[in-house]
C-alpha cells in the first residue's frame, strides 16, 4: 500500500529539511526522502576518528540573525540550533606574514593612500543606498559598478575576496545588487557564527522539528521517479515504494530534477532549455587537517598569499581560465573546534581549508599546494599533523549532485532576481526548494531563504 503525505520533499539539504520542518510544525504531513545514509547534503558532518568533519568548508554570515534561525523561530522551536559567534577573535585576514583583525581600518591599511577616498565612498554606498537604486543594480555586474569609484587593483581585489566567499563566482558576473545587499546585512547584524555540533547540526535540528510534529525522514531512500498525471505532480516513487502526495518539492539537483526525476517531456521546451542552460557557482576543494595539538586561537582567516601585483594578475588570470593548477593558494580557513572544543578529542583540533578550483584535476597536487598554504599561516604546523583528508568537486558530487558546485545556481546578473528560476514549475504541485530556486544570500543561507519565501506560499 502506498504511503500518503500532504507533501513529499526530495532531499535532505538546508533547504528540503528547513522547509520539511515549517511544513510539519504548520500541521502538514510531510515525508522527506534522502539518498544519503547523513542528512544535510553540502552541510552535512561526519565522524572520524573521534573528531566531527563538516563536508566543505563554512561559516555563516547572518547566524541565529538571518534565515536559519528565522526557521526555527517560525517552527517554534527558536533554540533549536546553538551558536558560536566569530568573535574574541573576529574574523581575521592573513595576508604579508600578518595576521590581522579584518576591519575598515585593515581595509584601508592595505589600498594605496590616494584610494582611501574611493573605499571609503563605497563603503558609503554599500550602507546608505535606497531601495529604488538598489532595483536598478540587479543585472549590473559587480565590477562595472566598482569601476565607477576606482580602477584600482587592491580595491578591486578585496571586493574579489569578499564576492568569492559569498557567493563562489566572480565580480565580473556576480550581481552588484545581490552582493550590496548581502554585505549590508553582513556588517549591520555582526552575527557571523558557527553552530555547536558541527554544520550537520543544522539540518538535523530542522530534522528533528519535522519528525516531533509527526513527518518523517527517509535516509539511505534515492527517488527514483516523480509521478506526473495530467499535468500534475501526484508523488514520488522512492525506495521502490509509491508515496502519495498532494505536491512534490524538489531540493534535489535542478537540472536532474526537470530533465530526469520528472522527465523533460512534461515541461515547455523553452522552460527545459532554460534549466539545462543555468550555470553553477565554481567549484571548491577544502582541505582538512587534524591534529595532535592547538596551533592557533583564530577562529576564521582569509588568506591572501604575498604575490607581486604581476603574481597576482597571474594567479587571478588561472583561477579566471581554468585548467592549470595555480602556483600558490589563497581562500578561507577556520578551525571548528575553536567555536565547539566538543568537535576533537582533548586538546586537539581541526583546521580546515577551502580555495577555488576546476572540476576534474589532480587531487593529490591539491593537497600538497593546500598545505604548503597553511606552512606559510602556521609555521611548523607539519609537525603535528594526524591526518589529512581533501573534500574535492567529486566529494559534492556524491552528496549533493550538481557538478560538485559549491552553492548551486550562481547569483549571476543573468540568474538573479527576476531571472532566477522560481519555486513553481510549469507542472501543477511539483515545486522547487534549494539554493537555486527564489531566496537570497550566501550559500546555506540562501537555501534556507528559498524556503522560508516557499512556506509562505504554500501555507
Amino acid at each position: 500500500m502506498a504511503s500518503q503525505a500532504d507533501t513529499v520533499i526530495i532531499g535532505g539539504g538546508v533547504g528540503g529539511t528547513a522547509l520539511g520542518a515549517l511544513l510539519a510544525s504548520a500541521g502538514q504531513r510531510v515525508i522527506l526522502v534522502e539518498k544519503n545514509r547523513i542528512i544535510g547534503g553540502r552541510c552535512a558532518s561526519y565522524t572520524r576518528d573521534g573528531f566531527v568533519v563538516d563536508v566543505g568548508v563554512h561559516l555563516f554570515g547572518l547566524g541565529e540573525k538571518g534565515p536559519l534561525g528565522e526557521v526555527c523561530r517560525r517552527a517554534g522551536e527558536p533554540e533549536a540550533i546553538s551558536w558560536v559567534l566569530a568573535r574574541h577573535p573576529r574574523v581575521s585576514v592573513h595576508f604579508r606574514g600578518q595576521t590581522q583583525a579584518f576591519t575598515r581600518e585593515m581595509m584601508s591599511a592595505n589600498v594605496k593612500k590616494n584610494e582611501l577616498g574611493n573605499l571609503a565612498r563605497i563603503m558609503l554606498q554599500v550602507m546608505q543606498m535606497k531601495e529604488e537604486e538598489l532595483s536598478r543594480l540587479w543585472h549590473t555586474p559587480l565590477r562595472e559598478w566598482l569601476a565607477g569609484f576606482t580602477a584600482d587593483p587592491s580595491v578591486h581585489g578585496l571586493f574579489a575576496m569578499l564576492c568569492g566567499i559569498y557567493f563562489c563566482i566572480t565580480p565580473e558576473v556576480a550581481s552588484a545588487a545581490e552582493f550590496i545587499r548581502t554585505l549590508r546585512e553582513v556588517m549591520a547584524a555582526r552575527s557571523s557564527a558557527y553552530p555547536r555540533g558541527g554544520c550537520g547540526a543544522i539540518p538535523r535540528a530542522f530534522q528533528r522539528i519535522l519528525e516531533k510534529h509527526g513527518g518523517e525522514a527517509r535516509l539511505g531512500c534515492p527517488a527514483e521517479k516523480i509521478l506526473i498525471e495530467q499535468g500534475r505532480a501526484r508523488g514520488v516513487m522512492a525506495g521502490g515504494e509509491v508515496i502519495e502526495a498532494g505536491r512534490v518539492v524538489s531540493n534535489a539537483d535542478i537540472k536532474a530534477t526537470i530533465g530526469g526525476l520528472a522527465g523533460a517531456e512534461h515541461f515547455p521546451s523553452d522552460y527545459v532549455q532554460r534549466i539545462q542552460g543555468l550555470t553553477w557557482t565554481a567549484h571548491v576543494v577544502a582541505l582538512k587537517v587534524a591534529l595532535d595539538t592547538k596551533v592557533t586561537d583564530q577562529k576564521m582567516i582569509m588568506y591572501l598569499p604575498d604575490l607581486s601585483e604581476e603574481e597576482m594578475a597571474k594567479l587571478q588570470r588561472q583561477y579566471l581560465e581554468g585548467g592549470s593548477l595555480p602556483m600558490v593558494a589563497g581562500g578561507m580557513l577556520n578551525s571548528p573546534t575553536n567555536f565547539d572544543p566538543d568537535l576533537a578529542p582533548p586538546g586537539r583540533q581541526l583546521i580546515f581549508f577551502g580555495t577555488r578550483c576546476e572540476r576534474h584535476q589532480d587531487w593529490g597536487k591539491w593537497g600538497e599546494i593546500m598545505m604548503d598554504a597553511l606552512c606559510q599561516v602556521f609555521p611548523g604546523i607539519e609537525k603535528h599533523v594526524l591526518w589529512t583528508a581533501l573534500d574535492s568537486p567529486d566529494t559534492v558530487e556524491r552528496y549533493a549532485g550538481e557538478e560538485g558546485n559549491v552553492i548551486g545556481v550562481g547569483q549571476t546578473v543573468d540568474q538573479i532576481h527576476e531571472r532566477r528560476p522560481h519555486h513553481q514549475t510549469p507542472v501543477k504541485d511539483l515545486f522547487l526548494c534549494s539554493a537555486e530556486a527564489g531566496g537570497h544570500g550566501i550559500g546555506t543561507e540562501l537555501a534556507a531563504s528559498s524556503a522560508l519565501e516557499l512556506a509562505e506560499k504554500l501555507l
